[in-house]
């Protein structure tokens, strides 16, 4: 009788307790989509993703989106602390005398008016229910806020990526046709440098000619820093060498 009368007694804790380990099994929370990303990226078939995903995909290994994902983990282990934190603020008291503890006989009758013997009680706060429902409320919402917060941390990414990688084909384009105009201005040169030597040529001729030669080396080098700098930006968003991302789409654009 009196080993039921503490199973009842009992009964609350064991159903917290209960719905503490499932909560530890709850499949709703978040997992970290970090190394998910990562294996992508590893396994990723280079002769099939296009260029801009190669990219992009690179570009989410970026330091920021590790923070980020970390920020929802943290997040979704707040969720999971909100759910137990009832555990606590519930106690429990009791005590035991040596008529409890000593089963003879002559403790018995000592002890015959001392009853119940064994005396578990259980302390819960009145609040207990209501505040943990708040608590988890707002760890869910907190998770959320971090979920969109990763989200358009990437979305904000993948545009800075893409739109970096346009400025680097325009940069490659406008120093190929440069170095075109350049050519033509060193050939124009020499022609009227040679005609200048011979005595065909005026001072004005020739000083044009080499003022337009010098003016369209000054382009080159200009669009070629400008060329240099777009692929540093570029290699900071995806933390490996553009030339050794581009080796395997030569035939890309």
């Amino acid at each position: 009788m009196k080993r039921n009368t503490l199973f009842v007694a009992a009964m609350p804790l064991i159903l917290i307790l209960t719905g503490g380990v499932c909560v530890g099994q709850d499949s709703t929370l978040y997992r970290p989509a970090q190394a998910t990303r990562r294996a992508g990226v590893v396994s990723a078939d280079s002769s099939r993703m296009n260029i801009r995903e190669r990219l992009v995909q690179l570009a989410i290994q970026n330091p920021s989106m590790e923070i980020e994902d970390r920020n929802v983990a943290a997040a979704a282990y707040g969720v999971r602390k909100a759910k137990t934190n009832a555990l606590n603020q519930i106690s429990i008291q009791g005590n035991l005398n040596e008529f409890s503890i000593q089963h003879n006989a002559a403790a018995n009758a000592a002890g015959a008016n001392l009853y119940p013997r064994y005396n578990v009680g259980f302390v819960l706060p009145f609040g207990l229910f209501a505040s943990r429902a708040q608590d988890i409320h707002i760890a869910r919402e907190q998770l959320a806020v971090a979920e969109a917060q990763r989200n358009e941390h990437y979305r904000v990414l993948r545009e800075a990526v893409l739109s970096k990688y346009e400025d680097y084909l325009m940069a490659v384009d406008l120093l190929n046709l440069e170095r075109q105009v350049t050519e033509d201005a060193y050939a124009r040169y020499m022609k009227i440098e040679k005609g200048f030597a011979e005595g065909r040529i005026t001072d004005e001729e020739y000083t044009t000619a080499y003022r337009n030669y010098n003016t369209e080396q000054a382009k080159q080098r200009t669009l070629e820093r400008n060329l240099r700098v777009t692929t540093i930006e570029m290699e900071r968003y995806i933390g490996v060498k553009l030339e050794d991302v581009l080796r395997d789409y030569r035939d890309y654009k």
